[in-house]
């Protein structure tokens, strides 16, 4: 004799699963989260090198007028009194070394006349891509692409200029007057 009035428990307690159109729009979804947190990040990371290149080239420039001060003139380039850019004589600085585009030579000093005057220039590309560069002449730091070394040594008086660098790329190495 069979039970009347009782029910099967597979037919009262029937689990439902995800669809597949329902698993792949949760999966949209974190996908696009993912993307927000990506690009928000590295925003957040490149205004972070951005800041530290540009409080090193004006913590550069305060010791370059500290030297200037000591020796009468504006300090000269490695490659003027050594013939080497390698170095700076006189001078040591520690840069935030971790903000520092590394796949071009990096933070440089350069030295020569502007309008027959003695002027120097320093500039120094951040990971962002950004290059910051002050110049005596003008007492102004601005920002611009393509290279810390074009723009370093651009307008000099016919084109002559002598140079410092920190970062040397085919030795991968800073140099040793950077801490």
């Amino acid at each position: 004799m069979g039970c009347v009035g009782t029910l099967d428990y597979r037919d009262s307690h029937q689990s439902r699963g995800f669809t597949i159109v329902e698993l792949l729009i949760v999966i949209v979804v974190i996908a696009i989260l993912a993307a927000i947190t990506i690009v928000a990040y590295n925003g957040i990371q490149n205004r972070t090198n951005d800041a530290a290149i540009q409080s090193d080239v004006n913590s550069l420039v305060k010791k370059i007028k500290l030297r200037e001060v000591e020796i009468d003139g504006v300090p000269p380039a490695g490659m003027r009194s050594n013939g080497s850019g390698r170095y700076f004589q006189g001078v040591t600085f520690s840069p935030t070394k971790s903000a520092y585009l590394l796949t071009q030579d990096n933070l440089w000093y350069c030295e020569g006349l502007k309008s027959g005057s003695p002027a120097y220039a320093v500039a120094a590309k951040s990971k962002s891509g950004t290059v910051f560069i002050y110049r005596s002449e003008s007492g102004n730091s601005t920002t611009t692409s393509g290279t810390a070394q074009a723009s370093c040594g651009s307008g000099f008086d016919g084109g002559v200029y002598y140079y410092s660098f920190g970062w040397y790329l085919t030795e991968n190495n800073w140099l040793l007057w950077i801490n």
